[in-house]
């Protein structure tokens, strides 16, 4: 717990220190980023996602930096280091790389429903790895994008036996998120769909 605390307080620092327009964080950062470009297991867990916001945020080199991120999406077997990857796709400051980001991740429209899957077939392993509040917070992502009454009923099934405890609560939000969607989208479908006929 303590390491855990402690990896989180380096990492908020961090971060603080970049949000003040510290360079020499900024400069760390992207050495760090270029290393693990060639090497990943340079770059420590705790300290990814960080590294990756600052860099694509920093770089004098948007493009090139842009070219990294989706290969290590694509490859990786770590949930965390994909949803990392994720978070650092979206912090480039220009509109055109944020659109590309937008297509990259349309590519693949069944994204969540790989992702949720990967979770299910996981469980054990995530569960036995991280803290509950960590496997809570991937499994919340996973369904995320989930629109249909019968993905939260199908979450719900599976959770039948499984601990919850500390990410009840934010589950419970997406869950009502996913119904909330599913109940609008039953209302206004049929509307919106004879509305586009007459445009």
């Amino acid at each position: 717990m303590d390491q855990e605390l402690t990896s989180n307080f380096r990492r908020d620092v961090i971060a603080m220190l970049a949000a003040a327009n510290d360079m020499a964080v900024a400069a760390q950062a992207s050495a760090r980023f270029h290393t693990a470009v060639a090497a990943p297991a340079s770059l420590s867990a705790d300290l990814r996602s960080i590294v990756y916001s600052i860099h694509v945020r920093t770089t004098s080199d948007p493009d090139a930096a842009f070219e990294h991120p989706p290969p290590v999406f694509e490859t990786s077997v770590f949930i965390e280091e994909k949803l990392h990857v994720l978070g650092a796709l979206g912090r480039f400051p220009s509109v055109e790389l944020k659109t590309r980001a937008l297509e990259w991740a349309a590519v693949a429209a069944d994204g969540s429903t790989v992702t949720w899957e990967y979770v299910q077939a996981k469980w054990d392993a995530l569960s036995a790895q991280y803290s509950q509040i960590v496997v809570g917070c991937i499994l919340c992502v996973s369904i995320a994008n989930c629109q249909l009454e019968q993905a939260a009923a199908a979450v719900e099934a599976f959770l039948v036996g499984h601990p919850q405890g500390a990410f009840a609560p934010p589950l419970a939000l997406f869950l009502e998120n996913i119904r909330t969607v599913a109940t609008m989208y039953a209302r206004d479908v049929t509307p919106l769909a004879a509305w586009i006929q007459t445009l």
